[in-house]
């Protein structure tokens, strides 16, 4: 059976319960009327015009523009979120806050300012973390870090000069190091004792060195070919991979040029030089050197595989 009430105000006494109509029952106010609440508990749905607002009791979620959000979530948004009043700004905070500072979220602004601008910042605290595979958040695999410092890491490389999303390994830039190593000058394959502290630079395949050394080197009554061991990578395995180097020498006896070369597979430099009284190029060894010889500087190049 309908009923209707119709009343200008109500007023419960201080302390006491309302209540309207029983379960089932649909309450509506005229156009333009709604009441005045301090507060208001609703045990069941809650369905405002539709779709605009919608909280499921059942899941314990929200829907906005939808009266059925996805029961794994606890917001779902059917249309565009914005996040400020104009344009230029914007933010959305992930986490609590220190005191009154946001640290880690993304927002709208000027480079690094939530001034008004039109850049995408993302913000985090001890660093940002992108993470790609077919996994659930929180369990995908790292593909890139900038941490704190603004140290950029990413294993994989950087793949330069192709379209968006085409992944080429010619192009693509895997390893960058620099560092030293000890280099070993030897005549006969055994040491002369002499060891010097070397620099590299690698760049992908590419391994720029240099050796350098004041110091004088004594043969002794060492014999053989003169070597250079100790190169800090593995030379590539083809033979087409030769390389030369420019080397700055002293006390040798035939007065020739000496060139340096690094041969396929190997850690070694080998010596050559141009003898000008016989007019061939042979291994440089213990006949071509005098007692005491140096080598001042062996700058050269390689490729690894």
């Amino acid at each position: 059976m309908a009923s209707e009430l119709l009343v200008n105000k109500i007023t419960p006494e201080s302390g006491t319960t309302l209540t309207l109509g029983e379960s089932g029952d649909t309450i509506s106010f005229a156009s333009g009327v709604l009441p005045t609440l301090e507060s208001l508990t609703i045990t069941g749905d809650l369905t405002v015009d539709t779709n605009t607002l919608f909280v499921d009791s059942t899941n314990n979620n929200v829907g906005i523009g939808t009266s059925s959000p996805a029961s794994t979530t606890k917001l779902q948004v059917a249309g565009v979120i914005r996040s400020a009043s104009a344009d230029g700004t914007g933010m959305f905070n992930l986490g609590d806050a220190t005191g009154t500072t946001h640290n880690v979220g993304i927002f709208r602004g000027s480079a690094n300012s939530t001034s008004s601008g039109n850049w995408l910042n993302l913000g985090g605290y001890d660093g940002i973390s992108f993470a790609v595979s077919n996994a659930a958040l929180g369990s995908q695999t790292e593909r890139m870090r900038i941490d704190s410092s603004g140290h950029a890491i990413i294993p994989n490389g950087v793949t330069l000069g192709t379209a968006a999303g085409t992944y080429n390994a010619a192009n693509t830039l895997d390893d960058y190091e620099e560092g030293t190593f000890t280099a070993t000058v030897t005549i006969g394959g055994v040491s002369t004792g002499t060891t010097i502290a070397s620099n590299y630079r690698k760049i992908g395949k590419l391994v720029c060195y240099t050796i350098q050394t004041g110091s004088s080197i004594s043969k002794g009554a060492l014999t053989g070919d003169i070597t250079i061991t100790g190169l800090p990578f593995t030379s590539s395995s083809s033979s087409s991979n030769l390389t030369n180097a420019i080397v700055r020498w002293g006390g040798i006896n035939s007065g020739g040029t000496v060139i340096a070369f690094v041969l396929n597979n190997t850690t070694t430099i080998y010596l050559q030089n141009y003898n000008s009284t016989s007019g061939f190029v042979d291994n440089t060894d213990n006949n071509d050197v005098g007692a005491g010889f140096n080598i001042y500087t062996v700058t050269g190049f390689y490729f690894t595989d």
